[in-house]
């Protein structure tokens, strides 16, 4: 396979590693390093392991069937649709809300200006609502074929770096206790890395976009490849963030801030502590850039992925689906800001929370998707695969059930 083969086959899971770089690595990973030590690392990789069905079936789905996985909702019954449309308003709305609080706490550590999280976050989601709305947005792809591999690189180097500096004999490797505390931090975080579990329906829009883009469909065997790579780079930035966090703020016992402003500042800060002070600059600016990034990805896929659900319900009746959609999800996010934003992470916590106990409906409706009868008997998963997906929703269903119980029931 040559350097161009590769780059041809390279494309919505680079735009998934791209989704992923955001507020499960920059923040819950680094928070977990941070508060955990090296105990999280067996975790990380069993949230990893655990969701990897589920939202893999969306390339697998797509690339199969040349639908997306909305498509195979709407084909069950419309009481799946309307349920699957009640939940993609809810979610994109708190996901967006997180990822955009990000950018703002970026924004406000690398430029050194202080203001409200609430009308720096607003003002960032209009520019980007209006830049998807010029279509300039289309240069996604594009920049992330170049911005991810840099930062991905920088993240191994300062990762390295500071395994060769890290007094071992300080930082906790024992595996914590389990009890009800460890459970809700382990759902807040599951419900973020990699990312959330409707970053499968995410997957299948983007494969049928790079299906439309190639003027072929998107070969199975390609979308399994590109899916794989762009999940394996996410892990290994999840746990070189962790790697960070432990070695940094949990040897130090430094404290992780309430404000993203101040949380942005403390993440740079990792990277220039190990780098250099000189870094910090340059190195902020990358940050910025990449979740910047991340941020116009996802509100492209909330906007392809109301659109899609407009075109099913009601076909050739709403124009401009596209753009509507966008400015749905503008609004909301910053409605959201507005109306639940008290603490940055408090609220990154409800979101992860939110989104994690969602997760077995998005991972049973892809299991039921990817073994029916749309999807070719040859192009189905073995039954390692099966098996893995079954296990994986009785997991997150049973922990889901969990948390509600610990959370408002116990």
């Amino acid at each position: 396979m040559n350097l161009r083969s590769i780059g041809q086959r390279i494309g919505p899971g680079l735009l998934y590693a791209a989704a992923a770089v955001g507020v499960s690595h920059l923040v819950q990973s680094t928070r977990a390093g941070g508060d955990y030590g090296f105990a999280m690392i067996p975790i990380i990789i069993a949230i990893a392991l655990i969701k990897y069905p589920g939202i893999r079936f969306g390339g697998d789905y797509a690339a199969a069937t040349g639908r997306t996985l909305i498509h195979s909702y709407a084909a069950i019954s419309g009481w799946v649709t309307l349920i699957y449309a009640a939940i993609i308003l809810l979610t994109m709305a708190f996901v967006s809300a997180a990822i955009v609080l990000v950018v703002n706490g970026l924004l406000q550590s690398v430029l050194g200006f202080s203001a409200s999280d609430f009308s720096i976050a607003a003002v960032l989601l209009g520019v980007t609502g209006i830049l998807m709305l010029s279509g300039k947005y289309r240069f996604i792809e594009g920049l992330n074929k170049f911005v991810v591999p840099v930062f991905t690189l920088l993240i191994f180097v300062t990762t390295i770096v500071l395994a060769s500096q890290t007094t071992w004999t300080t930082v906790n490797f024992a595996l914590p206790v389990v009890n009800a505390v460890l459970i809700m931090y382990v759902v807040q975080l599951a419900g973020w890395l990699l990312t959330p579990m409707d970053g499968s329906v995410l997957q299948s829009l983007w494969t049928t976009a790079k299906s439309e883009q190639l003027g072929r469909r998107f070969a199975p065997e390609e979308s399994r490849f590109d899916f794989n790579l762009g999940y394996g780079v996410s892990l290994l930035l999840a746990l070189c963030f962790l790697i960070m966090g432990a070695g940094v703020l949990y040897e130090s016992g430094i404290d992780v801030p309430a404000g993203s402003g101040p949380f942005a500042a403390q993440v740079i800060g990792l990277f220039a502590g190990i780098v250099g002070d000189w870094s910090f600059l340059p190195i902020g600016l990358m940050a910025l850039l990449v979740m910047y990034s991340t941020l116009l990805t996802v509100l492209d896929g909330f906007a392809r992925n109301l659109s899609t659900l407009a075109e099913i319900a009601i076909p050739a009746t709403i124009a401009r689906r596209y753009e509507i959609s966008t400015i749905i999800i503008v609004v909301s996010a910053i409605a959201v800001i507005g109306a639940f934003m008290r603490s940055f992470t408090a609220f990154i916590d409800f979101a992860g929370a939110l989104t994690f106990l969602l997760a077995p409906f998005y991972a049973g409706l892809n299991h039921r998707a990817m073994f029916s009868r749309e999807v070719p008997e040859d192009l189905k998963p073995g039954s390692v695969l099966r098996i893995w997906s079954l296990l994986g929703i009785v997991v997150m269903s049973v922990v889901a059930l969990l948390y509600i119980w610990l959370r408002w029931l116990a």
